[in-house]
C-alpha cells in the first residue's frame, strides 16, 4: 500500500485537560496499491494523537502496546491460543466512519475516567432492616395472636454526583445513588443484561422510577464502605440465614412430642 493523498476529517477528541471534548480534525492518509486501478478501495490512516495514546497505552488489556498469547486449552495435540493485537498509534480501516467511531471511543474511555461521576464516586453500604409485631384478628374479630415480621437486607453501591437519570434535557449535576451490577432472573427477558452478581461498567439508578434520593434515603442506612464493614455485615446475613433455617426446621410440622422434646432438654434453636 502507497501512500495517495491526504485529507482532513472530523473527529471527537478530548480537550487536553480531559475535561470535554471537541470537533477537530485530524489528518486521513489515503492508502492504495498503486499496481492496481485507481477506483479500487482505498485504505484510510489515521494516527492516534499523542496525548490520548500516552493517557491510554497500557492501562488496560486492551491497551496493551505489546502482543498478548495466551492459553486457551487444548485440541488434539494442539494448544489454542489467542492473541491480543498490540495497541498502536496508526489506525487503519477501508472506512472512514469506522476510524471516527474507533478515535471517538477512545475520547469517551478518556473523558470517562476524568469525569465528575469518577471524581465523586463513593462506595457505600446499604443496610434495610424491618421490624414488627401486630395483633392479628380475623373476619369475625378472633383474636389470632401476634404477628412478627423482619426483613434484612444489604448490598453494595456508590454515591455519586451526575447528570445521568434526570428527566430529559435536565443537565443539572446532582446526588444520585447507583449500583453497577444488574440482577435479571433466569428466564426474563433482560437475562442477558445479567452480571451474575459482578460489577459491570454500567450506571444503574438505585431509586425506582420516579423515585426521589431523598425518598430512597429514608429506606435505608447508608454510610461508608470499607472491607470490614461489608465483611461484618455478611455474618450478620449469615446469621439470620442461621436462624431462619434453624426455625423452619423446629417449626415445620411442630406437634406436642417435638416440642416436649426441646423443652426437656432445655434446648433453644435461636442461635
Amino acid at each position: 500500500m502507497k501512500k495517495f493523498m491526504n485529507i482532513k476529517v472530523m473527529f471527537w477528541l478530548p480537550t487536553k485537560d480531559f475535561k470535554k471534548k471537541e470537533f477537530k480534525s485530524l489528518s486521513v492518509e489515503m492508502l492504495t496499491d498503486l499496481s492496481k486501478d485507481i477506483t479500487e478501495d482505498f485504505e484510510y490512516k489515521v494516527n492516534i494523537p499523542d496525548y490520548m495514546f500516552n493517557e491510554l497505552k497500557d492501562t488496560e488489556s486492551q491497551f496493551k502496546t505489546e502482543y498478548n498469547q495466551s492459553n486457551k486449552g487444548y485440541s488434539g495435540c494442539f494448544s489454542k491460543r489467542s492473541i491480543t493485537p498490540k495497541f498502536q498509534k496508526p489506525q487503519y480501516s477501508t472506512s472512514i466512519s469506522i476510524l471516527q467511531n474507533y478515535i471517538n471511543s477512545l475520547t469517551e474511555i478518556i473523558l470517562d475516567r476524568y469525569s465528575i461521576e469518577t471524581e465523586t464516586l463513593k462506595k457505600k453500604i446499604f443496610i434495610k432492616f424491618n421490624y414488627s409485631n401486630n395483633h392479628k384478628r380475623n373476619d369475625n374479630g378472633a383474636y389470632l395472636g401476634e404477628n412478627i415480621n423482619q426483613t434484612f437486607s444489604f448490598f453494595i453501591g456508590y454515591e455519586v454526583y451526575t447528570d445521568k437519570f434526570n428527566a430529559f434535557l435536565d443537565k443539572k449535576i446532582s446526588k444520585k445513588y447507583i449500583t453497577k451490577i444488574y440482577y435479571s432472573p433466569v428466564g426474563s427477558t433482560t437475562h442477558k443484561r445479567d452480571t451474575n452478581f459482578k460489577e459491570g461498567n454500567e450506571f444503574i439508578s438505585l431509586c425506582n422510577f420516579q423515585q426521589s434520593v431523598e425518598s430512597f434515603e429514608k429506606e435505608y442506612s447508608i454510610i461508608d464502605w470499607s472491607q470490614e464493614r461489608e465483611d461484618y455485615c455478611l455474618k450478620i446475613k449469615d446469621q439470620f440465614i442461621s436462624v431462619n433455617n434453624n426455625l423452619s426446621i423446629f417449626l415445620k410440622d411442630i406437634d406436642s412430642e417435638k416440642i416436649d422434646n426441646m423443652i426437656n432438654s432445655n434446648q433453644l434453636f435461636l442461635k
